[in-house]
């Protein structure tokens, strides 16, 4: 999954992460309101879900830095662009989408990297669903610092 979150944010797309667990009809309706093209998800899960258009964006090439760190940078309007849509549980019974900035991404993943920390020599354990907007935090983090990450189904 981190790889695909790469390659839609090199792409200059953004995502929206979806709980499979959530009820067909709420995620039709995130995938409605995000106008969502493209649909990635695992073959088990496909009938679970709504239909979308299928496209291709391209192949990621992964930029490390001298400290084997994953660089974080982007030029033009990269930095502007949306990095992922998270659908909040609305107080209206109905979810709203909520537009996180790249800008925003890399300056929380670079905040933590810096305090409380994290370095190669560290260990993450993702825990949350990736429709939690912590989990860009437990996927996106071990590679900015250049450390792993652990998924707890694995």
């Amino acid at each position: 999954m981190a790889i695909w979150l790469l390659a839609v944010l090199k792409c200059g797309a953004a995502y929206v992460p979806m709980d499979p667990a959530f009820p067909r009809d709420r995620l039709g309706a995130m995938m409605a309101d995000a106008g969502i093209p493209i649909l990635v998800t695992e073959s088990s899960l496909a009938n679970r879900l709504p239909h979308a258009k299928r496209r291709w964006c391209g192949w990621i090439n992964r930029r490390l830095t001298t400290e084997g760190r994953a660089e974080l940078t982007g030029g033009g309007n990269m930095l502007r662009d949306t990095a992922y849509v998270i659908f909040t549980s609305g107080s209206t019974g109905r979810p709203k989408g909520v537009q996180i900035p790249q800008r925003a991404l890399i300056n929380f993943l670079e905040s933590m990297r810096r305090e409380p920390g994290m370095d190669a020599d560290d260990v993450l354990l993702a825990v949350t669903t990736p429709s939690f907007d912590i989990a860009g935090l437990e996927l996106l983090l071990p590679l900015v610092a250049g450390g792993s990450g652990c998924d707890c189904d694995a």
